[in-house]
């Protein structure tokens, strides 16, 4: 069983123009990644998938592996499970391979929290790993409308009912996925059914998607 960490680092981005090569603290998205995933013994190998010989430099400087990945892959639709099943069949990974996939986007993600979700994956017969964070809205009270009409999505009598009556609920929070790669392979995505939780707070969860989200960040690192 070998641990691959792949970093899906794309130059483009629809929402900030090369936005894994934004710096926090003098350091892009993308180092703060491989400096956290570099700590990590277990790692085999740390992959950096991208079409961008910019990202390639960065790459070779950090003495990471660089992946090539097809420029169809970089597009805005194009999803993480094409970019996973690229690297998967053009790496030849063995079905008993794991993956650790982390997003350059979540740069309050530490190397401490890394080893604690590889400790809980091996620990729980290699089920996948999601990291995940609590959400406040409650979605059981949630309503959709219908031609101008009110329906509850799970029950009539939900939304009426007090917070206290309903599980707590947690949104993945796209900083840590562990799988092997035979459990990718059966269902060509990352399956949440069944997947073993990890939870991280709010500011730990804080994952760059705005500009918004990188000028927090960026607050919060300057505390």
């Amino acid at each position: 069983m070998s641990f691959y960490a792949l970093i899906p680092a794309k130059l483009n981005s629809k929402s900030i123009s090369n936005k894994n090569l934004k710096k926090i603290k003098n350091k892009s998205l993308l180092d703060i990644a491989i400096d956290e995933i570099k700590k990590i013994k277990e790692i085999n190998e740390v992959i950096v998938s991208s079409e961008s010989l910019i990202i390639k430099d960065v790459c070779k400087k950090q003495k990471v592996s660089f992946f090539k990945r097809k420029k169809l892959f970089s597009k805005h639709n194009a999803t993480s499970s094409m970019v996973i099943n690229e690297f998967i069949k053009k790496r030849k990974l063995k079905k008993n391979d794991v993956i650790i996939y982390l997003q350059p986007t979540s740069p309050f993600r530490k190397a401490s929290h890394i080893r604690k979700a590889i400790k809980m994956f091996k620990k729980n017969n290699s089920k996948n790993l999601i990291s995940v964070k609590k959400i406040n809205i409650n979605i059981y009270k949630s309503l959709t409308i219908n031609s101008g009409y009110l329906k509850s999505i799970f029950n009539e009598k939900y939304p009426v009912l007090n917070r206290q009556n309903f599980p707590s609920t947690y949104v993945p929070n796209g900083a840590i996925y562990i799988f092997l790669v035979k459990n990718f392979l059966k269902k060509k995505y990352i399956s949440h059914k069944g997947s073993i939780a990890y939870i991280m707070n709010e500011t730990e969860s804080i994952d760059i998607d705005e500009y918004r989200d990188l000028l927090n960040a960026r607050r919060i690192k300057n505390k």
